[in-house]
Order: structure tokens, then C-alpha cells, then sequence
């Protein structure tokens, strides 16, 4: 589905879960994986080609077609809501295996692996890990607080 002026996507919810291994070695795994739900609203109009319309349930069997190929799967219901498909979406992204190396110093942490980098900041309250970091250096930032089983 290409862009349409007038759809909408909203992230009702997210949900990651797995695992973050740091070794005496200087080496991490982690395995983490990722669910959610999320609303779209996407006008008939958007789903027009060739002169004709399709419909909110062929809308709801493209979300259902393996967006993800073998990283997940989704489950949508789409219904019409004047000349719009409401669409509610349930996402599942199978989770991501990753090693590499870490380097701490002070509060400083820093990652590498095959697939790039991190920095970030981290701190150890009992049981809680907690990392703030900018991934290969971007302006973005996430915030990952992890517990120690």
C-alpha cells in the first residue's frame, strides 16, 4: 500500500520482551522480540486503481498476508466507518538474535556487533539495569530497563 494523504496510523500499545546477556568476556547476546496493537484509518479512495474501489476486508487480508515475511505476522479486522476502513492491527515481530562486544566505563556503555553499534549511559539500582542510548550514533533515543533474573 503506497502513501495516501489522508491515512492515519496511531500505536496503541508495544510490547518488548526477551533477553540481554552481558558477559565477563566483554561479550552480550540479546534476543528480543516485539508485539503491539495499532489503529489505522485508511479512505476508500486510498484503495482505488485502475477505476475500481477495493473493499475493508481485501484491506484487513493485506495486513494479514505476512507483512512481515518470516520476521512475524499480523491479525487485522478492518470495517467500513463512513468512507474510511477502520482497521485495528495486532502485530507480532518474531524476536532478534544479535552478538558482540561491549565496553563500559564510568556510566558510559558502549556496544559493537556485525549489525553496527550503540552508546549510551546505564546505571545498576539492585536488580534493575537500566541503558539510555542513541543507536550508531543517531539523534534518537531509546530506553531499555532490563532486571536481572
Amino acid at each position: 500500500m503506497s502513501t495516501c494523504p489522508n491515512e492515519t496510523i496511531h500505536v496503541n500499545s508495544t510490547t518488548t520482551s526477551g533477553t540481554l546477556t552481558f558477559n565477563a568476556d566483554m561479550t552480550y547476546t540479546t534476543s528480543v522480540g516485539v508485539s503491539g496493537s495499532e489503529t489505522a484509518t485508511v479512505p476508500l479512495s486510498c484503495l482505488s486503481t485502475g477505476g475500481t474501489t477495493g473493499t475493508c476486508d481485501e484491506l484487513a487480508m493485506v495486513f494479514n498476508s505476512g507483512i512481515f515475511g518470516d520476521a512475524g505476522t499480523s491479525s487485522a479486522t478492518c470495517t467500513m466507518s463512513g468512507s474510511n476502513c477502520d482497521c485495528n492491527i495486532m502485530l507480532s515481530v518474531q524476536p532478534a538474535t544479535a552478538t558482540g562486544t561491549y565496553s563500559a566505563s564510568g556510566d558510559s556503555l558502549t556496544t559493537m556487533s556485525a549489525g553496527g553499534g550503540g552508546r549510551g549511559t546505564y546505571c545498576v539500582q539492585g536488580n534493575t539495569l537500566t541503558i539510555i542510548s542513541s543507536p550508531d550514533g543517531g539523534t534518537g533515543l531509546s530506553d531499555l530497563v532490563a532486571t536481572k533474573q
